[in-house]
């Protein structure tokens, strides 16, 4: 995760809290805790409202939906649970609880599926923990105040306790920045657009035809061999750089599908589907996955999905777990999907 230093001028003079029968301070004066968990949430990948996540854009959201809480005069208490509720977010409240062992609080700062706010300095401070050393009972940290990386075990009074909830589906794939510098500059269609400027889409086929296996005319797929293929096969693109994708299983026809049920328009499919798609759940066990591509962001960009993620893997702001190969996202909410691309790929 990123450190965010929560007297950064551009949110630390911002008023957060609630307003209420107790005192709101500013970001810089009390936005420990809440600039740790946005340190937490956009090492996750998560952005909210489009924008990635930093403490001014977390602070925005828990005001405007019931994320701080008065209490004991005080009205700038984060409301502990309030990530769960976030579109995307993986996170799950597991409690403020005294400090586990030193054995078991190392254990919860290396574990991938654990995210620990610690309580410092006397109860006064909130900083997120990174890792963690048994021997030494020393705790690496990202401190949004003061200028330290490293507390002792004897410095924590206790934690503030999440964890990170994802299903992964069966399938394995690699993540093709569209505009890496071995393709990026690459023309697509007859109007001259690049593979960095529109090629999310065919970035992202290229990702699932790499992570099955099959090659592209002898070579590895990726953008560079796709688009490739897609510019000198008639019918690869139109005018507009767009991918015609009933021309992909020409790659390998024995082992690439375009099913009739492959476009999806609009948000169409139910969570149960995509899990199914994904290979997710008992409902999977008797069908291949599926390679499911999203299309997100008021359908200007083509995403590969390979998990979810969520307290509640059934509701709209279930994790969406992606390759992202425009921008630095790990995952979106089932809420901000417009539309499906589905292939069988062998």
């Amino acid at each position: 995760p990123p450190r965010f230093l929560q007297c950064d001028p551009r949110w630390g003079s911002t008023e957060m809290g609630v307003k209420g029968k107790g005192e709101q301070s500013t970001i810089c004066g009390e936005g420990c805790a809440m600039s740790s968990l946005s340190m937490a949430l956009n090492g996750l990948g998560l952005w909210i409202n489009d924008t990635q996540v930093n403490p001014g854009v977390l602070n925005s959201w828990l005001q405007a939906n019931q994320g701080y809480v008065c209490d004991a005069g005080d009205c700038n208490n984060l409301v502990l649970d309030a990530p769960e509720r976030i579109p995307g977010t993986p996170l799950a409240l597991v409690g403020e609880n005294p400090k586990p062992s030193v054995a078991d609080l190392v254990d919860l700062t290396k574990s991938a599926s654990d995210v620990v706010i610690a309580h410092v300095r006397n109860s006064s401070h909130f900083v997120l923990f990174t890792d963690g050393d048994v021997a030494t009972e020393t705790f690496t940290v990202l401190d949004p105040f003061y200028n330290v990386t490293t507390y002792e075990y004897s410095d924590v009074s206790d934690i503030i306790h999440y964890s990170i909830e994802v299903t992964e589906g069966t399938l394995t794939y690699p993540t093709f920045k569209q505009c890496n510098p071995k393709w990026g500059k690459n023309v697509m269609g007859a109007n001259g657009d690049t593979i960095c400027e529109v090629g999310c889409l065919m970035s992202s086929i290229s990702e699932a035809l790499n992570g099955h296996n099959i090659s592209v005319d002898g070579a590895p797929a990726d953008p560079a061999t796709v688009n490739h293929f897609l510019r000198i096969t008639p019918g690869g693109y139109d005018n507009s750089s767009d991918l015609d994708e009933s021309i992909i299983p020409k790659i390998d026809p024995s082992r690439v599908v375009w099913p009739s049920d492959g476009m999806h328009r609009d948000n169409d499919l139910s969570l149960e589907e995509v899990a199914q798609y994904l290979g997710i759940g008992s409902q999977s066990k008797n069908t291949s996955p599926r390679v499911v591509i999203a299309n997100v962001l008021h359908g200007g960009h083509f995403v590969l999905v390979h998990g979810l993620g969520g307290k509640n893997q059934t509701s709209d702001i279930t994790s969406v777990l992606v390759h992202d190969s425009g921008f630095d996202r790990g995952m979106y909410s089932y809420s901000e999907v417009v539309g499906w691309r589905i292939f069988d790929m062998k």
